[in-house]
């Protein structure tokens, strides 16, 4: 075994020092700095082989309690339209902001609160949750001139999205909104009481409406996601977001990434609204596709329904094969023709995607329709999970590249329930690495027989023998293989410290 070991690893460095393309031999000596980073298994950033083992996507479950929030008084005028929505730790509570039908030329935007994400309380967009004035309804949000501070009463067109940026150095801008082209940005010091700055119009290259941006955290910049309108051919009007960069909102970059429809979707798929975030190491875009009039399928037409796209650098985006990722309802439903734009919030160990749905077809001008507000749940990390081919014959193998990490424990998220999970930790015998004299063996399981995962949970504490501490290899190059046998499903890992959240 040490001979054949020794060879493959002579043929492997003369291969690399030939230049020969060698994609198996470049995967296999790949090292994935991934810290203390969770791992998703939406492709193969860190997955070597797997044998045996399958991935399975997985869709949200729609609530029975839908719809959650639909139009009450008459500056709603049948239309609850969520554009913005997330958990807030320092009130404990989830907030949202809507929009209603547009009776003119602006939009009013609209508070409502809720402590679990599922039962909403319209209440006044004030810290007191007291009436700023006289005005109708007590929800509605207002916004100051900045030079005339008693002034209220200004509305917005298409109000594109909040973000609350804690990084924000001036407390006064920690929330931020961006509005319609054209138009300035409004910024809050809490949500509430929000300043638009006449100064600041964004320079960005979109159409006039459905525009969203994020903050990126790793990359330290905006990015906006707005939907370009390309000129009718036909009778056709495909639309498709494009993507471009920000370090302040305001002077954006030209545009460096698209994210479109393609051949799968059918002739007639636009996608036009999109929001994104940046989740666990990756970005999460949820597109709202319009199917038109020429599309194949006569029972999708003039609808709107959620994707899913994920990107590891937040320009060039895949799509995952499960589509759509959440689909308009049955006949006679709430959602029965739209089922999007949708809003993702993080908050305990699930994904909630709060979404628009309507009882009309885009573009209807029947007057017995109402668009309101619910929402679908998904496990946290529950995009994809792997699991066992033949789950009732062999157990299915996952091997990872090469890692290197931080922390002293090992945290699976997986529902191993129908089976178990079994880890073995792999030290690699390169210079450098813990024992010189196990050259001989390039990859050997230096842990004790694993102790298997049977339960469900997103945060399992890996064990070997009752022992979980990994911090004597961390900065080694290792890798994971895991052993998923019967109906148990891994969906994510991640190396951390002790007790880390």
């Amino acid at each position: 075994m040490t001979q054949l070991l020794f060879a493959i690893a002579v043929c492997m460095a003369q291969a690399v020092a030939q230049g020969n393309p060698q994609p198996f031999l470049d995967d296999y000596l790949e090292l994935v700095d991934i810290g203390s980073t969770k791992q998703l298994f939406l492709d193969d950033h860190v997955i070597l082989e797997m044998v045996g083992a399958r991935r399975e996507f997985h869709r949200p479950w729609k609530l029975p309690q839908n719809p959650l929030l639909r139009p009450k008084n008459p500056e709603e005028n049948a239309v609850v339209a969520p554009f913005a929505v997330f958990y807030d730790p320092r009130i404990e509570r989830f907030r949202l902001w809507y929009m209603c039908e547009r009776t003119d030329e602006t939009t009013s935007v609209l508070y409502a609160e809720s402590e679990d994400g599922i039962r909403w309380e319209r209440r006044a967009s004030t810290a007191d949750g007291r009436p700023a004035g006289k005005f109708s309804p007590f929800n509605k949000v207002w916004f100051r001139h900045p030079e005339r501070a008693g002034e209220l009463g200004r509305r917005v067109r298409d109000p594109g999205a909040i973000v609350y940026h804690p990084w924000e150095q001036d407390p006064r801008r920690r929330y931020k909104m961006i509005q319609r082209r054209g138009l300035p940005l409004a910024f809050s010091p809490d949500g509430y009481t929000w300043t638009a700055e006449p100064e600041m119009v964004p320079s960005y290259r979109g159409t006039k409406d459905e525009n969203n941006f994020m903050y990126d955290p790793k990359g330290r910049r905006w990015l906006a996601f707005l939907r370009q309108n390309p000129p009718y051919v036909g009778w056709t009007h495909l639309r498709r977001i494009i993507i471009e960069e920000s370090q302040d909102m305001v002077t954006w970059s030209p545009t460096t990434g698209v994210l479109q429809p393609d051949r799968d979707d059918g002739f007639g798929t636009s996608f036009v609204r999109c929001q994104a975030y940046a989740y666990e190491g990756i970005y999460v875009a949820l597109p709202a596709s319009f199917i038109s009039a020429e599309h194949h399928n006569p029972g999708w037409r003039d609808q709107i329904q959620t994707e899913l796209a994920y990107s590891r650098d937040g320009l060039s985006w895949s799509r995952l094969p499960l589509r759509p990722f959440i689909g308009f309802g049955a006949e006679r439903t709430w959602d029965r023709h739209k089922a999007g734009p949708a809003l993702m919030v993080t908050h305990g160990d699930k994904i909630f995607f709060h979404y628009l749905g309507s009882t009309a077809q885009h573009g209807s001008s029947s007057d017995d329709w109402e668009t309101a507000m619910g929402a679908a749940i998904l496990r946290r990390d529950g995009f994809v999970s792997l699991e066992a081919e033949a789950p009732e014959q062999e157990p299915a193998v996952v091997l990872t590249k090469v890692l290197r990490f931080q922390g002293d424990r090992l945290y699976l998220n997986a529902d191993a329930q129908g089976g178990e999970i079994r880890v073995d930790l792999l030290i690699g015998g390169y210079p450098g690495d813990i024992n010189a004299s196990d050259m001989d063996q390039p990859w050997k399981h230096r842990r004790r027989s694993v102790d298997p995962i049977t339960s469900d949970s997103t945060r399992h504490v890996v064990q070997w023998e009752g022992l979980a501490d990994v911090s004597k290899v961390q900065g080694v190059p290792i890798r994971l293989r895991f052993i998923i046998t019967g109906r148990a499903k891994l969906y994510a890992f991640q190396f951390g410290d002790r007790d880390a959240r």
